[in-house]
């Protein structure tokens, strides 16, 4: 009897021990499979602020770099408008630019844009000598465009990207293809026409022939498009035409220095006409069977293209003789 109630004892703890192990596996899996969902839900706000910092990094450089071209701009009069106040007026727009940076570490954007915009831009082509003012000032708009793109991208934003003839010369009556490259690079699907010009004088408003209108055009956020359109010559004048593309701005829209490109043209020409004619024939009236005779043929080109032809001459329908000529246009 002990020997039997040992073994029901041994049994029990030994289902015990089993379902102890069961429990444990199970609990390590639920713990398993819950790490997992916090790591899936956590892993995109782990990239996130490791994105923006780099976005940030790269503007606070472009800042820091503009500083340093300012900081080397020459003393006195080579460097500012004003010598005597060279030296004060440095170091005011280096804390400009400090002030900036602060506001992008800060994420206040919208004020960076604003201070860039409204007060450095200014203080720059008020203050430095001449010579330094270009250059400072495309820094200045590249970093102004890389803060707008990387953290104010606008809502509405149409955009024409390229402009390209399939060839640069013609005749009047021929039929020019051309493409036109279209972007919406806001965050709202737009739908807008395009116009396609054909200009001779583009300082001269008003005197472009319009090749085309593509009404009705619908883009996505983010998306392009390359539209083709063909411009019939038949009515235009002989001239050189510089063709363009552009589209009314959106409802919404801020950025409109994009809307209109301006690329390629291509030179009209009248049409070349062909005319060779025979001038006069001249031949004795009269020989004997026999004779050597010697037959003259005159001929002209009357037309605008240079020209090689046969000239053949016959008496019925035999052969006498034949010979290429080569003659200018009239």
């Amino acid at each position: 009897m002990p020997y039997y109630i040992a073994e029901i004892r041994l049994n029990k703890m030994s289902k015990d021990v089993k379902r102890e192990r069961k429990m444990k596996k199970r609990l390590t899996s639920r713990l398993v499979t819950l790490l997992l969902a916090c790591l899936i839900v956590l892993t995109p706000i782990l990239i996130v602020p490791a994105a923006m910092g780099s976005d940030q990094t790269r503007v606070i450089e472009a800042l820091e770099d503009l500083g340093e071209d300012i900081s080397e701009l020459p003393e006195g009069a080579d460097g500012f408008k004003n010598w005597r106040a060279a030296e004060g007026q440095r170091k005011a727009l280096i804390n400009k630019i400090n002030a900036t940076i602060k506001q992008v570490k800060a994420g206040a954007y919208r004020g960076a844009l604003n201070k860039l915009k409204n007060d450095l831009k200014g203080t720059i082509s008020k203050w430095v000598a001449d010579e330094h003012v270009p250059s400072l000032i495309e820094k200045v708009e590249n970093i102004i465009d890389l803060i707008r793109d990387i953290f104010l991208p606008p809502a509405h934003d149409v955009v024409v990207i390229d402009v390209v003839p399939n060839v640069t010369q013609a005749y009047i009556g021929d039929f020019v293809g051309i493409d036109v490259t279209v972007a919406n690079e806001g965050t709202e699907s737009e739908n807008f026409d395009v116009y396609v010009y054909a200009d001779v004088d583009t300082a001269v408003i008003g005197d472009e022939i319009t090749i085309d209108v593509i009404s009705n055009v619908s883009l996505a956020a983010e998306a392009d498009v390359i539209l083709s359109v063909t411009w019939d010559t038949t009515s235009v004048v002989e001239d050189t035409y510089t063709i363009s593309a552009e589209v009314p701005p959106v409802e919404g829209e801020e950025d409109t220095d994009n809307n209109l490109y301006i690329d390629g043209t291509v030179t009209v020409s009248p049409v070349l006409a062909h005319d060779v004619a025979v001038v006069n024939v001249s031949a004795p009236d009269e020989v004997t069977q026999g004779d050597v005779v010697n037959i003259s043929v005159e001929v002209a080109n009357l037309g605008d293209s240079d020209e090689t032809f046969d000239v053949t001459v016959t008496y019925d329908t035999t052969l006498i003789g034949t010979q290429t000529v080569s003659l200018a246009s009239k």
